[in-house]
Protein backbone atom coordinates (compact mmCIF):
# COMPACT_ATOMS: atom_id res chain seq x y z
CA UNK A 1 0.00 0.00 0.00
CA UNK A 2 1.06 3.30 -0.65
CA UNK A 3 2.01 5.79 2.43
CA UNK A 4 2.50 8.49 -0.13
CA UNK A 5 -0.86 10.42 -1.95
CA UNK A 6 -2.21 13.49 -2.93
CA UNK A 7 -5.09 13.39 -1.26
CA UNK A 8 -7.09 11.51 1.46
CA UNK A 9 -10.92 11.62 1.05
CA UNK A 10 -12.46 10.01 4.54
CA UNK A 11 -15.44 8.67 3.70
CA UNK A 12 -17.23 5.46 1.69
CA UNK A 13 -20.60 7.16 0.62
CA UNK A 14 -21.71 8.73 -2.29
CA UNK A 15 -20.10 11.73 -1.91
CA UNK A 16 -17.09 10.42 -0.99
CA UNK A 17 -16.86 7.61 -3.26
CA UNK A 18 -17.76 10.40 -6.28
CA UNK A 19 -15.24 12.56 -5.03
CA UNK A 20 -12.23 10.34 -4.89
CA UNK A 21 -13.47 9.30 -8.77
CA UNK A 22 -13.55 12.64 -10.10
CA UNK A 23 -9.67 13.44 -8.53
CA UNK A 24 -8.17 10.28 -9.71
CA UNK A 25 -10.03 10.98 -13.49
CA UNK A 26 -7.61 14.37 -12.46
CA UNK A 27 -4.93 11.72 -12.08
CA UNK A 28 -4.79 12.32 -8.67
CA UNK A 29 -3.06 9.86 -6.48
CA UNK A 30 -6.26 9.33 -3.94
CA UNK A 31 -6.49 7.15 -1.42
CA UNK A 32 -10.18 6.43 0.24
CA UNK A 33 -10.90 5.84 3.76
CA UNK A 34 -14.06 4.14 5.11
CA UNK A 35 -14.68 2.15 8.71
CA UNK A 36 -17.26 0.11 6.74
CA UNK A 37 -17.30 -1.88 3.27
CA UNK A 38 -18.17 0.21 0.52
CA UNK A 39 -21.51 -0.43 -1.51
CA UNK A 40 -22.42 -2.62 1.72
CA UNK A 41 -26.30 -3.09 1.55
CA UNK A 42 -26.49 -2.27 5.15
CA UNK A 43 -24.85 1.31 4.90
CA UNK A 44 -26.10 4.75 5.17
CA UNK A 45 -26.35 5.16 1.48
CA UNK A 46 -28.14 1.57 0.69
CA UNK A 47 -30.50 2.61 3.41
CA UNK A 48 -32.13 5.84 2.07
CA UNK A 49 -34.85 6.45 0.04
CA UNK A 50 -32.68 7.22 -2.73
CA UNK A 51 -34.46 9.74 -4.95
CA UNK A 52 -32.71 11.72 -7.49
CA UNK A 53 -34.72 14.87 -7.57
CA UNK A 54 -34.93 18.62 -8.07
CA UNK A 55 -38.96 18.74 -7.43
CA UNK A 56 -38.91 18.90 -3.94
CA UNK A 57 -36.73 21.86 -3.57
CA UNK A 58 -38.97 24.90 -4.60
CA UNK A 59 -38.34 27.53 -2.01
CA UNK A 60 -34.47 28.71 -2.88
CA UNK A 61 -34.53 28.94 -6.54
CA UNK A 62 -30.43 28.45 -6.39
CA UNK A 63 -30.86 25.49 -4.27
CA UNK A 64 -33.59 23.87 -7.11
CA UNK A 65 -30.99 24.73 -9.72
CA UNK A 66 -28.29 22.92 -7.79
CA UNK A 67 -30.18 19.51 -7.71
CA UNK A 68 -31.46 19.87 -11.09
CA UNK A 69 -27.78 20.17 -11.95
CA UNK A 70 -27.48 16.81 -9.64
CA UNK A 71 -30.03 15.44 -11.68
CA UNK A 72 -28.41 15.93 -14.97
CA UNK A 73 -25.12 14.98 -13.63
CA UNK A 74 -26.26 11.56 -13.42
CA UNK A 75 -27.27 11.65 -16.83
CA UNK A 76 -23.85 12.46 -17.83
CA UNK A 77 -22.37 9.35 -15.96
CA UNK A 78 -24.90 7.23 -17.73
CA UNK A 79 -23.40 8.18 -21.34
CA UNK A 80 -20.13 7.50 -19.70
CA UNK A 81 -21.20 4.36 -18.25
CA UNK A 82 -23.91 2.16 -19.14
CA UNK A 83 -27.27 3.47 -17.33
CA UNK A 84 -28.00 -0.30 -15.77
CA UNK A 85 -24.32 -0.68 -14.59
CA UNK A 86 -24.65 2.49 -12.54
CA UNK A 87 -27.89 2.10 -10.81
CA UNK A 88 -29.53 4.24 -12.42
CA UNK A 89 -33.78 4.01 -13.00
CA UNK A 90 -35.33 6.25 -14.76
CA UNK A 91 -39.19 6.82 -14.94
CA UNK A 92 -39.72 10.16 -13.19
CA UNK A 93 -41.70 10.69 -10.60
CA UNK A 94 -45.46 10.88 -10.26
CA UNK A 95 -47.48 12.95 -7.70
CA UNK A 96 -51.29 13.27 -7.49
CA UNK A 97 -54.47 14.40 -5.26
CA UNK A 98 -58.10 14.02 -5.54
CA UNK A 99 -60.28 16.60 -7.71
CA UNK A 100 -62.05 17.57 -4.91
CA UNK A 101 -59.44 18.05 -2.66
CA UNK A 102 -58.84 22.07 -2.92
CA UNK A 103 -56.15 22.90 -0.58
CA UNK A 104 -54.44 19.21 -2.23
CA UNK A 105 -54.88 20.35 -5.81
CA UNK A 106 -54.09 24.31 -5.01
CA UNK A 107 -51.05 22.81 -3.88
CA UNK A 108 -50.37 21.00 -6.37
CA UNK A 109 -50.97 23.58 -9.26
CA UNK A 110 -48.19 25.43 -7.77
CA UNK A 111 -45.90 22.83 -7.21
CA UNK A 112 -46.28 22.56 -11.02
CA UNK A 113 -46.20 26.08 -12.00
CA UNK A 114 -42.87 26.79 -9.98
CA UNK A 115 -41.14 23.69 -11.41
CA UNK A 116 -42.60 25.34 -14.66
CA UNK A 117 -40.78 28.22 -14.16
CA UNK A 118 -37.65 26.78 -13.03
CA UNK A 119 -37.32 24.94 -16.63
CA UNK A 120 -37.61 21.74 -14.42
CA UNK A 121 -40.86 20.17 -16.44
CA UNK A 122 -43.79 19.00 -14.48
CA UNK A 123 -46.68 17.65 -16.52
CA UNK A 124 -50.28 17.42 -15.97
CA UNK A 125 -51.95 14.30 -16.20
CA UNK A 126 -55.57 12.62 -16.05
CA UNK A 127 -56.77 9.17 -14.39
CA UNK A 128 -56.20 7.75 -17.86
CA UNK A 129 -52.54 8.79 -18.41
CA UNK A 130 -51.55 7.86 -15.02
CA UNK A 131 -53.39 3.99 -15.20
CA UNK A 132 -50.84 4.10 -18.50
CA UNK A 133 -47.75 4.78 -16.43
CA UNK A 134 -49.17 3.06 -13.42
CA UNK A 135 -51.28 -0.07 -13.99
CA UNK A 136 -51.55 -1.64 -10.62
CA UNK A 137 -52.42 2.12 -8.54
CA UNK A 138 -55.63 2.59 -7.70
CA UNK A 139 -56.42 5.99 -8.60
CA UNK A 140 -59.71 7.10 -6.57
CA UNK A 141 -61.91 9.74 -7.20
CA UNK A 142 -61.34 11.48 -10.27
CA UNK A 143 -57.39 12.29 -9.36
CA UNK A 144 -55.78 15.17 -11.10
CA UNK A 145 -51.64 13.81 -11.88
CA UNK A 146 -48.09 15.68 -11.84
CA UNK A 147 -45.74 14.04 -13.44
CA UNK A 148 -42.03 14.84 -13.34
CA UNK A 149 -39.94 12.95 -15.76
CA UNK A 150 -36.53 14.43 -15.24
CA UNK A 151 -36.96 12.28 -11.59
CA UNK A 152 -34.91 8.99 -11.01
CA UNK A 153 -34.02 6.30 -8.30
CA UNK A 154 -30.84 5.19 -7.46
CA UNK A 155 -29.48 1.20 -6.93
CA UNK A 156 -27.20 3.04 -4.64
CA UNK A 157 -24.93 -0.07 -3.81
CA UNK A 158 -24.88 -0.86 -7.76
CA UNK A 159 -23.53 2.79 -8.12
CA UNK A 160 -21.15 3.01 -5.66
CA UNK A 161 -19.47 -0.43 -6.75
CA UNK A 162 -19.27 0.59 -10.56
CA UNK A 163 -17.70 4.09 -9.22
CA UNK A 164 -15.10 2.35 -6.92
CA UNK A 165 -14.39 0.31 -9.74
CA UNK A 166 -13.65 3.12 -12.49
CA UNK A 167 -11.59 4.77 -9.47
CA UNK A 168 -9.59 1.69 -8.91
CA UNK A 169 -8.81 1.53 -12.45
CA UNK A 170 -7.38 4.94 -12.50
CA UNK A 171 -4.99 4.44 -9.50
CA UNK A 172 -7.60 5.11 -6.51
CA UNK A 173 -6.41 3.05 -3.51
CA UNK A 174 -9.55 2.22 -1.36
CA UNK A 175 -9.09 1.26 2.23
CA UNK A 176 -11.97 -0.05 3.31
CA UNK A 177 -12.69 -1.21 7.32
CA UNK A 178 -9.72 1.21 8.14
CA UNK A 179 -10.42 3.64 10.55
CA UNK A 180 -8.92 7.04 10.96
CA UNK A 181 -7.21 7.74 14.42
CA UNK A 182 -5.42 10.98 14.16
CA UNK A 183 -3.76 13.33 12.06
CA UNK A 184 -0.51 15.26 11.79
CA UNK A 185 -0.15 19.39 10.66
CA UNK A 186 2.38 20.97 8.85
CA UNK A 187 3.56 24.72 10.30
CA UNK A 188 1.18 26.30 8.15
CA UNK A 189 -1.93 24.76 9.72
CA UNK A 190 -2.34 22.37 6.45
CA UNK A 191 -3.08 18.43 7.40
CA UNK A 192 0.57 16.72 6.62
CA UNK A 193 -0.51 12.82 7.03
CA UNK A 194 -3.45 10.90 8.38
CA UNK A 195 -2.60 7.81 10.58
CA UNK A 196 -5.23 5.08 10.31
CA UNK A 197 -5.55 1.44 11.66
CA UNK A 198 -3.59 0.18 9.04
CA UNK A 199 -0.64 2.74 9.31
CA UNK A 200 -0.11 6.34 8.28
CA UNK A 201 -0.39 7.97 5.02
CA UNK A 202 1.10 11.31 3.88
CA UNK A 203 -0.89 13.62 1.94
CA UNK A 204 -1.00 16.98 0.43
CA UNK A 205 -5.12 17.81 0.50
CA UNK A 206 -7.38 16.06 2.81
CA UNK A 207 -11.00 15.75 2.00
CA UNK A 208 -13.80 14.65 4.82
CA UNK A 209 -17.18 13.37 3.15
CA UNK A 210 -17.75 11.35 6.61
CA UNK A 211 -21.33 12.13 6.93
CA UNK A 212 -22.80 12.10 10.61
CA UNK A 213 -19.07 11.48 11.30
CA UNK A 214 -17.53 14.91 10.09
CA UNK A 215 -17.54 16.89 13.54
CA UNK A 216 -15.92 14.04 14.95
CA UNK A 217 -12.94 13.89 12.85
CA UNK A 218 -12.92 17.21 12.87
CA UNK A 219 -12.42 17.52 16.50
CA UNK A 220 -9.55 14.90 15.80
CA UNK A 221 -8.04 17.68 13.23
CA UNK A 222 -8.21 20.64 16.26
CA UNK A 223 -11.32 20.88 18.32
CA UNK A 224 -11.48 24.72 17.22
CA UNK A 225 -12.75 23.63 13.69
CA UNK A 226 -15.31 21.53 14.73
CA UNK A 227 -18.60 23.73 14.62
CA UNK A 228 -18.04 24.62 10.79
CA UNK A 229 -19.66 21.33 10.07
CA UNK A 230 -22.77 21.46 12.60
CA UNK A 231 -24.83 18.18 11.18
CA UNK A 232 -27.50 16.57 13.31
CA UNK A 233 -28.59 12.76 12.77
CA UNK A 234 -32.50 12.79 11.42
CA UNK A 235 -33.72 9.24 11.86
CA UNK A 236 -35.93 7.93 9.09
CA UNK A 237 -38.47 4.59 8.73
CA UNK A 238 -38.22 2.68 5.25
CA UNK A 239 -40.68 -0.05 4.93
CA UNK A 240 -39.85 -2.48 1.77
CA UNK A 241 -41.76 -5.52 0.35
CA UNK A 242 -40.66 -8.76 -1.99
CA UNK A 243 -42.32 -8.80 -5.20
CA UNK A 244 -45.79 -10.82 -5.93
CA UNK A 245 -45.13 -11.81 -9.23
CA UNK A 246 -42.01 -11.48 -12.36
CA UNK A 247 -43.22 -7.85 -13.25
CA UNK A 248 -42.47 -4.62 -10.86
CA UNK A 249 -45.66 -4.01 -8.31
CA UNK A 250 -44.46 -0.03 -9.66
CA UNK A 251 -42.46 1.77 -11.90
CA UNK A 252 -41.51 5.38 -10.36
CA UNK A 253 -41.46 7.42 -7.63
CA UNK A 254 -45.06 7.99 -6.30
CA UNK A 255 -46.64 10.37 -4.12
CA UNK A 256 -50.15 9.74 -3.71
CA UNK A 257 -52.79 11.70 -2.01
CA UNK A 258 -51.87 11.19 1.72
CA UNK A 259 -51.44 13.82 4.20
CA UNK A 260 -48.50 12.34 5.91
CA UNK A 261 -46.44 12.98 2.98
CA UNK A 262 -46.55 9.06 1.81
CA UNK A 263 -43.92 8.13 -0.52
CA UNK A 264 -43.23 5.18 -2.52
CA UNK A 265 -40.79 3.80 -5.38
CA UNK A 266 -39.98 0.56 -7.02
CA UNK A 267 -37.08 -1.64 -4.99
CA UNK A 268 -34.54 -3.47 -6.82
CA UNK A 269 -36.17 -6.77 -6.33
CA UNK A 270 -39.40 -6.15 -7.88
CA UNK A 271 -41.07 -4.66 -4.52
CA UNK A 272 -41.40 -1.10 -3.24
CA UNK A 273 -39.73 0.83 -0.54
CA UNK A 274 -41.99 3.39 1.40
CA UNK A 275 -41.94 6.07 3.86
CA UNK A 276 -43.89 8.78 5.36
CA UNK A 277 -42.98 12.44 6.24
CA UNK A 278 -44.84 12.11 9.53
CA UNK A 279 -43.94 8.77 10.54
CA UNK A 280 -40.37 10.10 10.24
CA UNK A 281 -40.44 13.18 12.49
CA UNK A 282 -42.09 10.79 15.06
CA UNK A 283 -39.14 9.09 15.10
CA UNK A 284 -36.69 10.22 18.25
CA UNK A 285 -32.96 10.65 17.58
CA UNK A 286 -30.90 7.95 18.23
CA UNK A 287 -33.50 5.43 17.22
CA UNK A 288 -32.33 2.59 15.44
CA UNK A 289 -34.81 -0.36 15.60
CA UNK A 290 -38.09 0.11 13.17
CA UNK A 291 -41.19 0.40 15.64
CA UNK A 292 -43.44 -2.58 14.17
CA UNK A 293 -46.86 0.07 14.59
CA UNK A 294 -45.37 2.48 12.18
CA UNK A 295 -44.23 0.11 9.67
CA UNK A 296 -47.55 -1.64 9.92
CA UNK A 297 -48.80 2.24 9.32
CA UNK A 298 -46.99 2.67 6.30
CA UNK A 299 -48.82 -0.57 5.04
CA UNK A 300 -51.83 0.23 5.81
CA UNK A 301 -51.97 3.70 3.90
CA UNK A 302 -49.90 1.79 1.20
CA UNK A 303 -52.33 -0.88 0.63
CA UNK A 304 -55.03 1.66 0.26
CA UNK A 305 -53.38 2.66 -3.46
CA UNK A 306 -51.82 -0.97 -3.74
CA UNK A 307 -54.08 -3.52 -3.19
CA UNK A 308 -51.18 -5.91 -4.20
CA UNK A 309 -48.91 -6.09 -1.14
CA UNK A 310 -52.41 -7.44 0.68
CA UNK A 311 -50.79 -10.65 0.26
CA UNK A 312 -47.22 -9.82 0.81
CA UNK A 313 -48.57 -8.38 4.72
CA UNK A 314 -50.03 -11.62 5.72
CA UNK A 315 -46.79 -13.50 3.97
CA UNK A 316 -45.00 -11.65 5.97
CA UNK A 317 -43.23 -10.65 3.03
CA UNK A 318 -41.90 -7.13 4.26
CA UNK A 319 -39.09 -6.00 6.28
CA UNK A 320 -38.32 -2.46 7.69
CA UNK A 321 -35.43 -0.69 8.40
CA UNK A 322 -34.23 2.94 10.25
CA UNK A 323 -32.01 5.24 8.06
CA UNK A 324 -30.09 8.74 9.60
CA UNK A 325 -29.90 10.81 7.43
CA UNK A 326 -27.19 13.69 8.39
CA UNK A 327 -28.82 17.26 8.29
CA UNK A 328 -26.33 20.51 8.04
CA UNK A 329 -27.91 22.77 10.55
CA UNK A 330 -29.18 25.30 7.83
CA UNK A 331 -30.68 22.21 5.58
CA UNK A 332 -28.18 23.15 3.40
CA UNK A 333 -24.92 21.43 1.80
CA UNK A 334 -21.73 22.63 3.39
CA UNK A 335 -18.79 22.00 0.77
CA UNK A 336 -15.76 23.88 0.31
CA UNK A 337 -12.17 24.50 2.37
CA UNK A 338 -12.26 24.14 6.09
CA UNK A 339 -11.50 28.00 7.45
CA UNK A 340 -7.91 27.29 9.37
CA UNK A 341 -6.94 24.19 7.48
CA UNK A 342 -5.36 25.12 4.31
CA UNK A 343 -5.92 22.51 1.86
CA UNK A 344 -9.04 20.90 4.15
CA UNK A 345 -12.46 20.14 2.59
CA UNK A 346 -15.49 19.54 3.84
CA UNK A 347 -18.21 17.84 1.72
CA UNK A 348 -21.43 16.51 3.78
CA UNK A 349 -25.18 17.20 3.00
CA UNK A 350 -28.44 15.68 3.10
CA UNK A 351 -29.42 15.57 -0.58
CA UNK A 352 -26.30 12.98 -1.07
CA UNK A 353 -27.73 10.92 -3.64
CA UNK A 354 -29.00 13.47 -5.65
CA UNK A 355 -25.89 15.72 -5.06
CA UNK A 356 -23.05 13.71 -4.10
CA UNK A 357 -21.86 12.89 -8.01
CA UNK A 358 -22.11 16.47 -8.36
CA UNK A 359 -20.59 17.47 -6.05
CA UNK A 360 -17.94 15.59 -6.10
CA UNK A 361 -16.96 17.14 -9.43
CA UNK A 362 -17.10 20.49 -8.21
CA UNK A 363 -14.97 20.34 -5.25
CA UNK A 364 -12.77 18.19 -8.01
CA UNK A 365 -12.31 21.65 -9.59
CA UNK A 366 -12.15 24.00 -6.54
CA UNK A 367 -8.92 21.55 -5.37
CA UNK A 368 -7.59 21.47 -8.87
CA UNK A 369 -7.93 25.26 -9.84
CA UNK A 370 -7.99 27.43 -6.10
CA UNK A 371 -11.32 28.40 -7.18
CA UNK A 372 -14.49 27.92 -5.78
CA UNK A 373 -16.77 26.91 -8.51
CA UNK A 374 -19.89 29.34 -8.44
CA UNK A 375 -22.79 26.98 -7.54
CA UNK A 376 -21.09 26.13 -4.41
CA UNK A 377 -19.95 29.69 -3.41
CA UNK A 378 -22.88 29.81 -1.14
CA UNK A 379 -22.18 26.38 0.52
CA UNK A 380 -18.61 27.30 2.15
CA UNK A 381 -18.25 26.25 5.31
CA UNK A 382 -17.19 29.71 6.21
CA UNK A 383 -20.46 30.54 6.78
CA UNK A 384 -20.80 29.11 10.06
CA UNK A 385 -17.70 30.93 11.40
CA UNK A 386 -18.47 32.19 14.86
CA UNK A 387 -19.42 36.15 14.95
CA UNK A 388 -17.62 38.40 17.21
CA UNK A 389 -20.00 40.79 19.22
Amino acid sequence: MADLVDVVVIGGGIVGVSTAYELSRLNYRVALLTKHSIGDPDSASARGFAWINATSKLEDEPYHHFNAAGVSYYNHLARLFKTEDIGLQIGGSLRWTHSGDTSGYENQLKIGTVLNEFGYPAIKLNRSEMTALERNIDFQDNPEGLFMPQDRWLDSPLFLNKLKSAAAEMGCEFRENCAVSSFSRSSDGSVSSVVTSAGRITTRFLVVCAGLNTPKILGQIDGSVSNFAPVNPSPGLLVETESVSNSPLISRVLYPPDSGGLHIRPAGNGGIVIGAEDIDSQLPAGTDSPPPEMAENLLDRTQIFLNKIDKLRRDNKFTARICVRPIPKDDRPIIGELPGVPNTFLSVMHSGITLGPLAGRLLTELIHTGKVPETIASYSPSRFAVKSL
